[in-house]
């Protein structure tokens, strides 16, 4: 009986075995994903997603360990010109060196790097082809140079060459291998293949003869001595049938006030007199109610402006002949303005009368002069400011004439002193000295009182000193 209970269990714990491994994988057990991630199988059988060792670990047996030393494989510099690789050991090989001309980048040798990115030159060894610097800093072939490299450009043309611009310039190649400004060929002469040359049109038969320039309508030319066509003159309404135009083609102006000319072919034609009672005005021949005349010479005041003179002209018009800066008057320019004056001489003046004429001269009165107000005024007697006296009055100078200033009060009198005048208090007379009397003798008896009083005194002193001694000896 325990033989049998014994293999059901080993026959259930197989069929469970077996259930488990038609599932995918053993619950909980762990597998390496690869040499750097592990996976763990989940309670369904089924495996989880991978998970990473980390840096610096693998996976070995379904669990990450530390590695030894390195990444296998991995490469890093060890200085600008040497690396290592770590082997399947996860140990550094030996420091290995980079080739010459190179330089360890990344743990890698690269070339060292020869010029900036985007940098042009010309190939050192090839003088037709240009270089460029690509992202590795290396020097590249760029383009082939038709002319040359110069500098790192190609050059557009050879130096010295020449071309054409254009049918009259040419531009030459400079040393720097590009195009120069253009040149012009001057007066007669075309470019052709790079030079100048003589036009074969500027060739002529007959020197002095004249024709319009082919190629510029504007332009006269003339047939010189070296039997070649030359610019001879610059025409300004054109030139036509070898000659300046000197007008319009069917232009009119007025030769005079009563003749005209027409412009035919591009010159002047003979002069054409206006009809009688007519005048030329800007090319025509016009006529204005109020302008006929009947006596040629005779003038007028013109009556739309009056600052100008008319005459009657010998076609019977009257004409405007002279302006007038201060207006006609009665047909004739006025000299003045009305009611004015003007100095004739230093002396004399003129008036202006109605008719806008100066009167004849008129002298001023005598002691007078003109000024340029056309008024006589008194000449100067004195200088402004001026003082002096006549009689015991002081005048002043006002305006160049003596007037009255001041009349000195009585007890004093005008003087003139230091350039001026003023009045002066007349001086008082002193009166003459009264006689000194003669000094009378002092009576004798007068004298003898006096000493007789001073030696009074000194006894009754001297007698008192006494008395004071003599009392002063008895108490001792």
């Amino acid at each position: 009986m325990k033989n049998f209970v014994l293999v059901a269990i080993l026959l259930l714990a197989f069929s469970f075995s077996l259930s488990f491994a038609q599932l995918g994988c053993n619950p909980g057990t762990t597998e390496c994903y690869n040499t750097t991630a592990y996976r763990t199988c989940n309670a369904q059988a089924l495996w989880d997603a991978p998970v990473s060792c980390g840096l610096d670990a693998v996976c070995s047996n379904g669990a990450c360990q530390q590695m030894m030393g390195c990444q296998p494989g991995a490469k890093e510099c060890t200085s600008d010109s040497t690396y290592r690789i770590c082997n399947t050991y996860a140990l550094w090989n030996p420091d290995a060196t980079c080739p010459s001309g190179t330089t360890c980048k990344s743990g890698s040798c690269a070339p060292l790097p020869q010029c900036s990115q985007g940098q042009a030159r010309c190939s050192p060894t090839d003088a037709n082809m240009q270089q460029i610097c690509n992202a590795d800093l290396q020097w590249q072939n760029s383009r082939s140079c038709s002319y040359g490299c110069v500098s790192g450009t190609c050059r557009s043309c050879y130096p010295g060459s020449t071309q054409c611009s254009d049918n009259t310039h040419y531009e030459r190649c400079g040393s720097d291998g590009t195009w120069g400004t253009d040149t012009y060929c001057g007066t007669n002469y075309v470019c052709q293949g790079g030079s100048c040359i003589l036009n074969p049109a500027f060739n002529c038969n007959n020197v002095g003869t004249y024709r319009c320039s082919p190629s510029d309508s504007s332009t006269l030319q003339r047939c010189n001595s070296n039997m070649l066509w030359a610019d001879y003159q610059s025409c300004q309404y054109g030139c036509q049938n070898s000659a300046c135009r000197a007008c319009i083609s069917g232009q009119v102006k007025c030769m005079d006030g009563f003749t005209y000319y027409s412009c035919v072919a591009g010159q002047w034609g003979a002069p054409t007199s206006c009809p009688y009672g007519y005048t030329c005005q800007n090319g025509a021949c016009l006529t204005d109610p109020g302008t006929s005349c009947s006596t040629r010479g005779q003038t007028r005041c013109s009556p739309s402006d009056s600052t100008k003179v008319q005459t009657c002209s010998q076609n019977y018009v009257y004409l405007d002949t002279q302006t007038c800066s201060l207006g006609c008057i009665g047909g004739t320019c006025a000299q003045c303005a009305q009611g004015s004056a003007y100095c004739s001489s230093s002396t004399s003046y003129r008036t202006c009368l109605p008719n806008g004429q100066l009167s004849d001269p008129v002298n001023c009165s005598a002691g007078s002069s003109c000024e340029n107000s056309g008024q006589c005024v008194a000449e100067p007697q004195c200088t402004q400011g001026q003082r002096n006296c006549v009689a015991n009055t002081i005048y002043t100078c006002t305006n160049g004439q003596w007037q009255t200033f001041l009349l000195c009060p009585q007890g004093t009198s005008c003087i003139e002193q230091q350039s001026t005048a003023l009045c002066q208090p007349d001086a008082v007379p002193t009166p003459a000295p009264a006689p000194t009397p003669e000094p009378s003798p002092a009576p004798a008896s007068k004298e003898l009182g006096s000493f007789g009083a001073y030696f009074a005194i000194a006894a009754a002193v001297l007698a008192i000193a006494a008395y004071y001694f003599y009392t002063k000896k008895g108490k001792k």
